[in-house]
């Protein structure tokens, strides 16, 4: 059993939690069976769309591809965020109740007793406090997710144009003003299509820009996405040309289903994948390095590449590293790289301001432009494209790079 199916199992226990407890709290309402009726359709039905993680990703791909997209967004959201909030506050609640139940006095367990003698009258049979907070607790998910979902459908296809001119020391005169387009995690699939992705390119064509690098996850998951991303990136026209003005690293989600295989395909398809590997091409008359690093599942093992892939370094050529997760800015420093490009954070995804938020507690480099006393440079890209449709104070983005002498 891979940690995906672990999970899964682990959140369909969460829905039947959840269904339990608002189904408890629903039952002394008036129509409650059609209150009822319409919770158990929601839960079963958030529970089917979640079942289709378990089959075969091209069978689950193409199951999705005739589903709303607002249906695959509520279904992240509502498992990914919604629900994990939810049961956890409202566990707490009950523990904090507890707690007060149990320090509260004799005389008011005595009066509880009075009210539940036979020879005292029954209040008629309304809905206590407790019972009416009860059920409003249990519609507030719902509402929560009919919002975050209205936010993030908004969202998708949406992204900005962030430039930055790189003052770089000792950059080779000639390659002052070069322009870079820098592109990371489209994440092609459910919520980047194909029609998000001509748009994106004809933004980028629009730019003219040198060169254009991709740092990693231009899939989200499924390999049968990569051939539309594959001719989506056909149609970019940097300067110096796709063979020479084109390069691309790998990125975790390229590696999900096979990383061997995306490897294989994209370059059959004219896009091979730099990998603790090296091309220089010439740009503006001057010898460009472009390097990457492999995606690796920890710091250590990223550090142990860079330092394979850094002895590969042309002394004539100015180097350019390319690294999904930007913690391989320090060991890039260390072995004095001018300028790393990076994307993987998605700018944190959901922040409350630029330091304060979920991607805060994730990264040391976060978003945007970082520099080291060395003069070595790091640039964040927040991403374009989503893999969870939410984004909170980390919009989607194209960079434009210009090297300038500095």
């Amino acid at each position: 059993m891979s940690f995906v199916h672990v999970v899964i199992a682990l959140v369909f226990v969460l829905d039947g939690y959840w269904w339990r407890s608002a189904d408890r709290r629903l039952r002394p309402l008036r129509r409650a069976t059609l209150w009822r009726a319409l919770l158990a359709a929601f839960v079963i039905g958030q529970a089917l769309l979640l079942g289709t993680r378990l089959i075969p990703p091209a069978w689950s791909r193409s199951i999705n591809e005739h589903l709303p997209r607002v249906l695959i967004a509520g279904q992240y959201l509502w498992h990914l965020a919604v629900l994990p909030v939810c049961v956890f506050a409202g566990l707490a609640v009950e523990g904090v109740q507890a707690v007060v139940e149990k320090l509260r006095s004799p005389r008011v367990k005595k009066q509880a007793s009075l009210v539940s003698n036979p020879m005292v009258p029954s209040p008629p049979a309304l809905l206590t406090r407790r019972q009416w907070l009860g059920a409003a607790a249990a519609a507030v998910p719902p509402l929560m997710l009919a919002g975050t979902t209205v936010a993030s459908f908004n969202q998708l296809g949406g992204y900005r144009l962030r430039s930055f001119d790189l003052k770089i020391p000792n950059l080779p005169p000639k390659l002052n003003g070069v322009t870079i387009a820098h592109l990371s995690d489209f994440h092609a699939g459910q919520f980047m299509t194909r029609a998000m992705m001509a748009e994106i390119v004809d933004r980028v064509n629009g730019l003219r820009p040198d060169l254009v690098l991709v740092t990693g996850d231009l899939i989200d998951y499924a390999l049968v996405d990569l051939p539309p991303a594959l001719d989506a990136l056909r149609r970019l026209r940097p300067k110096y040309g796709m063979k020479d003005g084109l390069a691309m690293c790998m990125g975790n989600h390229d590696c999900f289903q096979n990383r061997f295989t995306f490897k294989a395909e994209s370059a059959a398809a004219g896009f091979p994948v730099l990998a603790n590997s090296a091309r220089t091409i010439e740009v503006a008359g001057y010898p460009v390095q472009l390097m990457a690093v492999d995606w690796c599942m920890t710091d250590t093992f990223t550090d142990d590449a860079l330092c394979r892939t850094s002895q590969l370094r042309d002394p004539k050529a100015f180097p350019i590293l390319l690294a999904h997760h930007p913690h391989a800015f320090d060991q890039a420093d260390r072995l004095g790289f001018p300028l790393t490009l990076s994307g993987h954070t998605h700018g944190g995804q959901i922040m409350f301001n630029e330091r304060i938020g979920v991607g805060a507690l994730k990264f040391r480099y976060l978003t945007g432009l970082y520099r080291k006393p060395s003069g070595s440079q790091l640039v964040v890209s927040n991403g374009i494209g989503n893999w969870f449709p939410l984004r909170i104070n980390a919009p989607a983005e194209v960079l434009k790079l210009t090297l300038r002498s500095g």
